[in-house]
C-alpha cells in the first residue's frame, strides 16, 4: 500500500512551485552510487564524501526542497557552499548513464537560491561588476581593442578573460584577421560580456540583459559571422541565450573553426618554422567536450611544418580540467590549483615543453598552475599567427 501510494504521489519528491531547477534529476544524481566519481576533477582534490558528486546533488536537492529548514544558519550555508565545489567541467555527464551533469543542475539550483538571497560574496560581487560595467572584470582597458570597419564581414566577440590576461592573443587573432583579408569589428564599446558569470552564478536577470544586447549589436553590426576567442562565449551565445529565449540569427565559430576555414581557402598561407618544435594540445572541457570541437586546432597545427604534435594519454572529449572553469579558482583555490597542477603534470609526461591550448581560462590557469616556470603556455592563433607569411 505504501508503495502504491509513494508511486501515485511520486512529483511530491521533486516539485518545488516557483523554482527553475531540475530537481527531479537531482534526486536522480544523488541516489546515484557515483559512478561518474572516478573522473571528477574536484572530488578528487577535496579527497572528502561532500565533494563527491552525487553528494553534491543531495544537498542540491535538500536545498531546492527546503529540507533544511529549522536548521542552523552554518548548515545551510555549508552546503551551498559545496555544491560550488564544481569545476562544470562536464567530466561527470561523459560517463553519466543517465545523461546528467552535475555543472548544469548547480546553475538551475543557483538560480533559485539567488532569488532567496543565498549567494557567495564573490559571485555576488561578479554581478554587480556586470551591472556596472558590462564586464566581468573592472580593471580592463577594453578601448584598446577597438577596431571598426564598416559593414564588417565578421564580429569578434573578444572575452572578457582574454582582454584580462591575454592581450596578445587578441593581437595574433588580428593579424590572422588583416593577414586573410577580413573585415571584422569587435564593436568594442557596445559589447557587452556574453553573460555566463550571470547564468553559471544563477544572476538570470543580468544574464538575459546581456544575451539581449548582444543579440541585438549583431543586428545592428549586419555581421554573417560571430567570431570567439572564448569556448565558454560561445557557449553561452549557442546554449544559454536560446534557454533565456535569444537566439541570434547568426553563424558562430570558434577562432580554430575559423582561420582552419581560412587556411583551407588559401586565405592564410604559413611558411616552415625556422626549427623543430614539439609541442601538446590541451582540450578546454568546454571546446572539447560541450562543444565537441576537437579536431580544428589539431588540424591548424598540422598546417604548420615544423611543428610536431606530441597527444597527452588524456584528451579529447575525455579531456582533463585545468582548474579554472565554474569559478572554482573564486570558489575553492586550494583545489582549484591541485586540478591545474595535476592537468600540467599529465600534459608534461609527453615530453612537451610547449602546450597549445584554445581557451583564455586554461592558458590563465596553466600559467599560474605552473610553479615550476616549466612549460611555453601558446593559445593556438599565437602559434597560427608566428608562422603565417
Amino acid at each position: 500500500m505504501r508503495l502504491i501510494g509513494n508511486y501515485r504521489h511520486h512529483h511530491r519528491y521533486y516539485k518545488q512551485p516557483g523554482t527553475v531547477g531540475d530537481i527531479k534529476n537531482m534526486l536522480m544524481c544523488s541516489l546515484c552510487p557515483n559512478m561518474c566519481r572516478f573522473d571528477c576533477p574536484t572530488s578528487e582534490a577535496a579527497k572528502k564524501e561532500s565533494g563527491a558528486p552525487a553528494t553534491r546533488s543531495k544537498f542540491a536537492y535538500y536545498l531546492e526542497m527546503n529540507k533544511l529548514d529549522g536548521e542552523a544558519p552554518d548548515v545551510v550555508e555549508d552546503c551551498a557552499r559545496y555544491t560550488w565545489l564544481c569545476a562544470d567541467c562536464d567530466g561527470c555527464n561523459l560517463w553519466c548513464p543517465m545523461n546528467l551533469s552535475v555543472g548544469q543542475l548547480n546553475h538551475g539550483l543557483r538560480a533559485d537560491l539567488v532569488t532567496r538571497g543565498i549567494s557567495p560574496a564573490f559571485a555576488a560581487e561578479t554581478n554587480g561588476v556586470l551591472d556596472r560595467t558590462h564586464n566581468a572584470f573592472e580593471q580592463v582597458n577594453f578601448s584598446s581593442f577597438a577596431h571598426d570597419a564598416p559593414a564588417p564581414q565578421v564580429f569578434y566577440f573578444i572575452g572578457c578573460m582574454t582582454a584580462l590576461n591575454h592581450p596578445d592573443v587578441i593581437q595574433a587573432n588580428f593579424k590572422l584577421l588583416d593577414r586573410a583579408g577580413v573585415s571584422f569589428s569587435t564593436a568594442i564599446a557596445e559589447r557587452w560580456c556574453c553573460g555566463a558569470p550571470a547564468w553559471v552564478s544563477g544572476y538570470r536577470t543580468t544574464a538575459e540583459l546581456h544575451a539581449k544586447h548582444n543579440a541585438s549589436l549583431v543586428k545592428t553590426l549586419g555581421a554573417k559571422i560571430v567570431l570567439f576567442d572564448c569556448p565558454e562565449c560561445l557557449k553561452t551565445w549557442t546554449t544559454y541565450y536560446p534557454a533565456l529565449g535569444v537566439s541570434p540569427n547568426v553563424q558562430m565559430l570558434h577562432s580554430s573553426e575559423f582561420f582552419l576555414q581560412l587556411l583551407k581557402q588559401g586565405k592564410l598561407v604559413v611558411k616552415p618554422l625556422a626549427s623543430k618544435k614539439l609541442v601538446t594540445f590541451h582540450d578546454p572541457c568546454v571546446l572539447g567536450r560541450k562543444l565537441a570541437i576537437t579536431q580544428p586546432p589539431r588540424d591548424i597545427l598540422a598546417f604548420i611544418k615544423g611543428v610536431e604534435l606530441k597527444e597527452a594519454f588524456i584528451r579529447g572529449r575525455e579531456t582533463h580540467c585545468c582548474g579554472y572553469g565554474g569559478m572554482l579558482p573564486y570558489s575553492w583555490p586550494e583545489y582549484a590549483q591541485i586540478i591545474g597542477v595535476k592537468r600540467l603534470e599529465e600534459l608534461g609526461r609527453t615530453g612537451a615543453r610547449t602546450i597549445v591550448t584554445a581557451c583564455p581560462s586554461c592558458e590563465t590557469a596553466f600559467l599560474k598552475y605552473d610553479l615550476n616556470s616549466e612549460f611555453e603556455i601558446l593559445d593556438i592563433a599565437q602559434i597560427l599567427a608566428d608562422a603565417v607569411e
